[in-house]
């Protein structure tokens, strides 16, 4: 249920993708599943009922934050039909400070003329020009504890 399973499955043409989300501590897990089940979709995508829902669940968030952390990992598997294989790995102490970074990364991509205006997936061809793709990835990650692409 990830939105890059289905843009890299449209945009990409690539049968198959799929994507696994995981948080710490573990029960968060849990009340992610449980939103998934039990509310409809039409709730989730009523923006007032959705930030509802944040308002609510924010202080006790930001209270279990402060206890074990905010730290962020993302690793990306890549593997191809010809037997090709990538990964790539990403880590940072304060999830708040790489969405920070990540988003002033795109920013600045955007007023050096990388991409065209709008909001694009990654993978879409008007979002990051190939050529710029790295020095992105480079900005987004100042600060990361650990941040591997293995090409």
């Amino acid at each position: 249920n990830l939105p890059e399973v289905r843009s890299a499955h449209e945009v990409l043409e690539v049968p198959t993708v799929s994507a696994r989300f995981g948080t710490a501590p573990f029960f968060w897990n849990w009340g992610m599943e449980a939103m998934t089940n039990l509310l409809p979709a039409e709730f989730l995508r009523d923006r007032s009922k959705v930030q509802q829902l944040v308002e609510w669940f924010d202080p006790l968030v930001r209270a279990v934050d402060g206890i074990a952390g905010e730290r962020v990992s993302m690793r990306v598997d890549l593997e191809c039909t010809n037997g090709r294989s990538t990964l790539a790995l990403f880590s940072h102490r304060r999830l708040s400070v790489a969405v920070g970074n990540a988003t002033a990364a795109f920013a600045v991509a955007i007023l050096e003329g990388s991409t065209q205006p709008g909001v694009w997936f990654p993978e879409e061809p008007e979002g990051i020009a190939v050529e710029a793709r790295e020095e992105l990835l480079k900005r987004a990650a100042e600060g990361a504890i650990a941040f591997v692409m293995n090409k």
